[in-house]
């Protein structure tokens, strides 16, 4: 299987990654280690609430702990879609879809949000840009989310 596009919390104690390995809902899932201070535990599936059949891939985690990843989910623009959800003590609440201007029906993935939860940048192969896949920046309160 492959495993691949981690993020780690600002505390550095989480892990977020996407992987195809046994136990997800299909696709590429995003499962979850964390840092018990000597070596990472075992990985956890984040479930079908984050999870879909689909592909979720290229995740961030910023300073409050929102998830933001990319998937190509039934509820999207088209392509992959930029998504957000938070943690909560034990679960993750229903991801958030970012919206139109920030979403476009072709690939759109790969976000870094600021520390100021306000300035983005991220990477479309939407129409308009140079070429490929290019990178974008937005301003949009996240801290909201």
């Amino acid at each position: 299987y492959a495993t691949c596009h981690p993020a780690i919390s600002a505390d550095g104690t989480k892990m977020i990654f996407s992987s195809n390995r046994p136990g997800g809902q299909g696709g590429m899932d995003l499962w979850s280690v964390e840092w018990n201070g000597s070596s990472w535990t075992a990985p956890v599936n984040l479930g079908a609430t984050v999870n879909s059949a689909e592909k979720e891939i290229f995740t961030f985690m910023d300073k409050n702990g929102g998830l933001f990843y990319a998937s190509d989910r039934w509820n999207g623009f088209g392509g992959l879609d930029l998504f957000v959800a938070q943690s909560t003590e034990t679960t993750w609440s229903t991801p958030k879809n970012l919206g139109t201007g920030m979403n476009s029906d072709k690939d759109d993935f790969g976000i870094w949000v600021a520390s100021d939860g306000v300035s983005c940048y991220f990477s479309s192969d939407r129409l308009g840009g140079r070429g490929g896949d290019d990178i974008y920046q937005w301003n949009c309160n996240f801290n909201s989310c």
